[in-house]
């Protein structure tokens, strides 16, 4: 497996334990709980948001063209404990499985990004870390300001 790989992988499994750790830490009735009024993220749309984009990210990296809807993936209607660990086991089986396929592939090859213009397939694979511990990040803080409260 190339370093990136497997680097990337062990990255992706360690975050996606940090986020089933947060959505343990707040009971059902907290996973839509918003720090702020508006423009802050709940828990439910970090995790659904994340768990998209990580798909996103390595489907791009493979050369496809994935449908993605920001909104659908950002809503905050109501979520269970259940709902959100689906979506991140389903998001680490989906990456095993994209990982697995991009190991095989040129790492420079080079996309057209939507916005950012020029990108190589190995920017996709580390951005799809990247973008993880952000939110993840965000997600841990999130915990704590509703415990704080």
């Amino acid at each position: 497996m190339k370093p990136i790989i497997g680097t990337t992988q062990a990255m992706l499994d360690v975050l996606a334990g940090r986020f089933h750790a947060v959505v343990d830490a707040l009971p059902d009735d907290a996973l839509n709980w918003q720090p702020t009024a508006s423009g802050t993220n709940s828990i439910a749309q970090l995790v659904r948001h994340t768990m998209a984009v990580q798909n996103l990210l390595l489907q791009r990296g493979l050369g496809e063209t994935p449908n993605y809807s920001h909104e659908d993936n950002i809503r905050n209607d109501p979520a269970t404990k259940a709902e959100l660990h689906a979506l991140i086991d389903g998001a680490k089986a989906h990456k095993d499985e994209y990982l697995a396929r991009l190991d095989s592939m040129d790492m420079s090859e080079v996309f057209a990004h939507p916005a950012r213009g020029p990108i190589t397939r190995a920017w996709y694979v580390i951005h799809t870390a990247d973008h993880g511990a952000e939110h993840v990040g965000h997600a841990e803080l999130t915990v704590q300001m509703h415990d704080a409260k």
